[in-house]
This record gives structure tokens, C-alpha cells and sequence, in this order.
């Protein structure tokens, strides 16, 4: 009788494949911030108990492989940074310790999300699952959450006018709860959270969703290269960066317009059968429309121009993370006017809800959990 076949053993390709990603993670994660460390050995160990760790003696740096295949990619950088503040301790400050003072330093030269950098010894068993883990409950973010949540479901109404009122509700509640952190003068603490577009590049649709999320949802974002181990393969991600509730927001926002436009895109061609390349004329009148829409103001004219104005905080926290940040651009339409007014028409009645079927986003948290 022939042993089943283990399906945690790893071929020779992958193996070769998750080594070489490592490796040009450490190289990119060097450049850009800077770092005065040398290249070093990495090794797919297979511990089940420890999820990395650097041998100052032998200089190898190991990661997990069941790391790799339980955790998305940017779970896998967090631990390989934790791993490399060891190595700048020994490298860089000629130090011998754990999780002391001069590992905490180089955990803050190297951006490793909080959870990561952890001073109590090893790292967790169970990393939460995104760089932006979920507010636990009996907090007022979580509170906040659960409300939008329930708006969002009430705003499935087949009754445009209230559909359209508590999507406004919703944005009412962010838009308070965000003036109040600002009129307290709050410490504000950022989280980021890549979103994987699954694709190889971000189109015209990525980029102008981006641009609603950081004009209406009070985060910022970037576009990211992000690792598939699955496929072996890169693709494009959003970087969205803010307040945690913030985040949770504009990440299910995101996976909501995505495969929204995409259906209303899909509908205007078979109705008016459309030429492909209309596409981006749809998508500019569509979000340009939406744009519109949530320009609709929903506080005082005061009140939105605080709310509105840049956080100098957020602004800070993206620079830190991105030192070497370059300005994109990607093409607009401008060939099909019957696309782009039946997309801005569209956009302007486009509400956004709780029913998304597919990938809604946030991963088993809050606002996604029944959106899957």
C-alpha cells in the first residue's frame, strides 16, 4: 500500500522559487530603508513551534516553510523583518541580545508592524492574518464597526431613498468619529493593510478606487508589489494606510466597488454592446460620478473642512513606510462619450452595501465576514 502523500512537503521548484522571493524581499526591504546590512543565507527550515529565526554564528536566517503556507505573503515579510532586526542588532550595533532596547530600535528602523516586533520572546503561533489585525470588542472602534456594519446591511433597501440615507448614515459616522479624534487632539496610531489585486497589474479601475479611498474614506494608500506562493508568482496590491477602523472600512469599500463595476461594466456592454476598449471611459464616468455623489456633504461646512484637511500623522506614517515613494499615473479613456455618461449615471445612483458576493475583503474580520 502506497503512503499518502504528505502535502506539506515542498518540490524542488517551490522550494527554489520561495527562497529566491525571500531572498529579493531582504535585498528590496534593505534599499528602501536604507539599511547598512549585508546579504545573508536564507533557509526554509521546518519547525512548526518557531516561525523564524537568525543564527548570528552561522549568519542564516531561516523561515518557516508551513509559515509560507498557512499566512498570506505580507504575514511572511513581517516575520522575515522581525528576523532582520536580529540580524541588524548582531550586523549593525555589534550587539548580543533578544528583544532588548537595541532589537526594539532596529524593529523601528525596519517598520515591523507592532504585532511582529513583539519583546516577550518568540512570536506568536497564530500572526494575525493581515498587518491590520481586527479591534477586539468592547472598544469604541469596534463599536463603530459593528454600526457601520449594520447600515451597510440596511442599505441592501431595494428602496433607493433609504439605501441612499444609510449609506449617507454610514459616512456620517465615520466622518464624526474622525473630526471627534481630531478635536481631542487623540494620539492616533496607524495600521496598514495590502489588499492583493491577484493580478499581475493594476488597471484604470485600481487607481481610480484609490483615489476615492483616500479622498472620502480618510486613509492613504500605495501601490505594492505583493507575492503569490501559491501561484509563484507577483502581482500588484494597494498599500491602504490609516487609522485601523479607518482601514477595515476602506479595504471592504475597495473589494465592493471592484466587483461592482466590474458587474455594471459587464451589463453596460451587453446592453449596448460596447467595444472593450470603453472600459475606461465606463469606469471614468462611473467613479467620477460616485465622486460626486459622496461630495455631498454630510457635516458642517467647518466641520468637513477639518476632516477633509491632510492628516499630518497619516502623511508621516506613509513617508516612513515609503522613504522612496514615486508618483504613478495611469491612463484615462476619453474615445467612447456613451460609456462614460451611462458609467457617471450610474455612478451617481451607486450605493454601496453589505451583499457583496466573492472576495468582499477584510479576511474573516468584521465588515467581511458575511460578505464572503
Amino acid at each position: 500500500m502506497e503512503p499518502e502523500p504528505n502535502e506539506d512537503e515542498l518540490d524542488a521548484g517551490t522550494r527554489r522559487a520561495w527562497t529566491l522571493q525571500l531572498q529579493a524581499e531582504h535585498r528590496a526591504i534593505r534599499q528602501r530603508y536604507d539599511l547598512p546590512m549585508p546579504n545573508v543565507f536564507i533557509l526554509l527550515g521546518d519547525a512548526r513551534s518557531q516561525w523564524g529565526s537568525w543564527n548570528p554564528g552561522t549568519r542564516v536566517l531561516t523561515i518557516s516553510r508551513h509559515l509560507i503556507r498557512r499566512y498570506p505573503w505580507t504575514i511572511v515579510v513581517e516575520i522575515l523583518k522581525h528576523e532582520m532586526a536580529h540580524q541588524y542588532v548582531t550586523d549593525v550595533m555589534r550587539r548580543v541580545e533578544r528583544h532588548g532596547p537595541g532589537f526594539q530600535e532596529a524593529c523601528r528602523r525596519l517598520r515591523v508592524a507592532p504585532w511582529a516586533a513583539s519583546a516577550s520572546g518568540e512570536l506568536p503561533q497564530t500572526p494575525p492574518d493581515g498587518t491590520a489585525p481586527a479591534e477586539p470588542p468592547d472598544t469604541e472602534e469596534y463599536r463603530l464597526l459593528r454600526r457601520a456594519e449594520k447600515l451597510l446591511a440596511l442599505a441592501e433597501s431595494a428602496n433607493e431613498h433609504e439605501a441612499a440615507l444609510a449609506m449617507q448614515r454610514v459616512r456620517e459616522l465615520y466622518a464624526r468619529h474622525n473630526l471627534e479624534h481630531i478635536r481631542r487632539q487623540a494620539a492616533r496610531e496607524y495600521v496598514n493593510c495590502v489588499i492583493s489585486f491577484k493580478r499581475k497589474r493594476a488597471d484604470l479601475a485600481d487607481a481610480l478606487i484609490g483615489g476615492i479611498l483616500m479622498e472620502h474614506f480618510f486613509v492613504t494608500a500605495v501601490f505594492v508589489r505583493t507575492y503569490d506562493a501559491e501561484a509563484l508568482t507577483e502581482h500588484k496590491g494597494l498599500d491602504v494606510m490609516g487609522r485601523r477602523e479607518n482601514v477595515e472600512l476602506a479595504e471592504y469599500v475597495y473589494h465592493f466597488l471592484r466587483h461592482r463595476s466590474e458587474s455594471l461594466w459587464q451589463r453596460h456592454r451587453k446592453a449596448t454592446g460596447a467595444a472593450a476598449r470603453a472600459r475606461s471611459d465606463f469606469m471614468q464616468g462611473l467613479f467620477q460620478g460616485f465622486g460626486e455623489k459622496l461630495r455631498t456633504p454630510v457635516l458642517t461646512p467647518e466641520e468637513t473642512a477639518l476632516v477633509r484637511a491632510k492628516d499630518p500623522g497619516l502623511e508621516a506614517f506613509k513617508r516612513d513606510h515609503y522613504p522612496h515613494l514615486r508618483a504613478s499615473t495611469h491612463g484615462g479613456g476619453g474615445h467612447d462619450a456613451n460609456a462614460f455618461h451611462s458609467g457617471h449615471a450610474q455612478g451617481k445612483s451607486l450605493t454601496i452595501h453589505k451583499g457583496v458576493h466573492g472576495n468582499a475583503g477584510n479576511r474573516g474580520r468584521l465588515l467581511g465576514r458575511d460578505g464572503g
